[in-house]
């Protein structure tokens, strides 16, 4: 129960990091997270991030990321052992700004993409 609550917690959070100051356009790069972590559920500390969802035609689509892949770094900030709060501010992204993330494929290969934020799409 407490892990499912750090995950919900920390998908608003994740959520939350795309956007910046009210006036600025809100980023949003097309994929929904799996979270491990432990600890405070409001600021816990991460053991993993999985990409649980790839919406079509979005940032993440078109880079190649798929469900399943593991989220290792984030703007060169290692995921593991990371407090979710301490990598908010490398994540919020306006509309045009880029986010680079290091993944991992299930079968252990690594890669590299760079996202650049689209506003978010109706409905979404």
């Amino acid at each position: 129960m407490r892990a499912r609550f750090c995950q919900i917690v920390f998908a608003l959070l994740v959520c939350s990091l795309a956007t910046g100051a009210a006036t600025e356009a809100k980023g949003f790069f097309g994929f929904g997270l799996a979270i491990d972590g432990s600890g405070m559920f409001f600021n816990p500390t991460l053991r993993s991030v999985l990409i649980k969802k790839v919406i079509p035609k979005t940032p993440a689509a078109k880079a190649g990321i798929a469900v399943g892949d593991k989220i290792i770094a984030a703007e060169g900030r290692p995921i593991a052992g990371s407090k979710a709060s301490d990598l908010q501010p490398y994540l919020q992204k306006r509309v045009g700004q880029s986010l680079h993330l290091r993944l991992q494929r299930s079968a252990g290969t690594e890669y590299e993409v760079t996202l650049v934020a689209i506003p978010k799409p109706p409905g979404m």
